[in-house]
């Protein structure tokens, strides 16, 4: 059936076994076996998978209506938006220059006698 470089006697007896494993049924009938099995345990946990998804789930929409109620669903997503977007600091930072263009006449010695 299978055609491959065998090396030696035991390479073509171990194919013959193969074959006959996967002809004669006895590998699909195992892995039949497995399925099924697997089948019954997962049907023996779906009472408790429900049980849990509905737990989280009201958990879950319990803290969306605390957060909602209290607040804090709002000031976090208030705190995630950019600071800077309506507010422009370079007429700021302008105002403060020119303000300290001022009060560069005078000289250290006069600012330390006048004590600030």
């Amino acid at each position: 059936m299978l055609n491959s470089s065998l090396s030696g006697p035991r390479d073509i007896t171990l194919l013959r076994q193969f074959e006959n494993v996967v002809q004669g049924g006895a590998l699909w009938t195992r892995f039949d076996a497995i399925h099924s099995q697997a089948e019954q345990e997962s049907a023996d946990w779906a009472p408790i998978s429900v049980g849990a998804a509905s737990v989280v789930s009201g958990l879950s929409a319990g803290y969306l209506m605390w957060a909602l109620r209290s607040g804090y669903l709002l000031a976090g997503l208030a705190s995630s938006a950019p600071a800077w977007r309506e507010f422009d600091p370079l007429s700021v930072l302008n105002s403060s220059i020119e303000n300290n263009a001022h009060d560069d006449d005078e000289s250290l010695e006069e600012i330390i006698s006048s004590g600030g």
